[in-house]
């Protein structure tokens, strides 16, 4: 009995780990008001739906990119992920941190250039840590769902990284705090020329709220997550 039980257990946080993975990304308004039209509203992670991961409900914030520059910017993807494959067949990152940092170094100019969020997963595994194709919605302030699903790699899940288009939006949203994962994300600050990088403990900030999800607990606050993000690099 003692086996199994400790057997339905791990089976339990494992599950609570991956529902909670799957909530978050960031908001164009990063800390934007909780009455305006862009506020977050009740998550609803069904695959591809816009509340989904943290996104607003209202989409509203933030458009998608013309014909000319989502042509441009696809033309951009297609060359960092031709650039990152390169990068993994010299050898796997060390860390997930590592491969955040080539991504902000490598990924964030698209961003810069286009005012496109863009997005990738990091996965674990025996040899080191790989990053899965580096996508973007093509929209200012969001990545769908179904988008998100296309940065796939071998290994475990264990961190992803993200974009803020918006200069200022210079730390991690509420909706970014919700995953249980870690998380990076690159961003320029009005006060700073230089980007910045930041780490938010997922696991570590959830560990103290005993790992539930919502509902079984409230969304992690702005406050308590602070407490858990750190920079990392530049301009933070």
């Amino acid at each position: 009995m003692a086996n199994f039980a400790g057997g339905m257990a791990k089976g339990y946080a494992k599950s609570m780990l991956f529902n909670g993975a799957m909530k978050g990304l960031s908001h164009l308004q990063n800390r934007a008001s909780t009455n305006g039209p862009d506020s977050a509203k009740a998550v609803d992670n069904t695959q591809g739906s816009n509340s989904a991961d943290g996104h607003t409900a209202s989409g509203e914030s933030g458009h998608y990119l013309g014909d000319t520059d989502r042509a441009a910017l696809a033309k951009s993807m297609d060359t960092l992920n031709q650039q990152l494959i390169k990068r993994m067949e010299s050898g796997l990152f060390k860390s997930h941190k590592e491969a955040a940092e080539w991504l902000h170094d490598n990924g964030f100019v698209l961003t810069e250039q286009s005012g496109a969020e863009i997005y990738a997963r990091i996965f674990e595994r025996a040899d080191g840590f790989a990053v899965g194709t580096v996508i973007t919605s093509y929209h200012t302030s969001r990545i769908d769902v179904v988008d998100m699903s296309r940065s796939v790699s071998s290994g475990r899940l264990v961190a992803d990284w993200h974009t803020h288009p918006a200069v200022g939006a210079a730390n991690f949203s509420q909706q970014d705090y919700q995953t249980r994962l870690d998380r990076y994300v690159s961003f320029k600050d009005y006060w700073n020329p230089s980007s910045g990088l930041r780490h938010y403990d997922g696991f570590k900030a959830w560990s103290t709220l005993g790992y539930n999800p919502s509902p079984a607990l409230p969304d992690m606050t702005l406050d308590h997550g602070d407490k858990f993000s750190s920079c990392i690099k530049g301009g933070c």
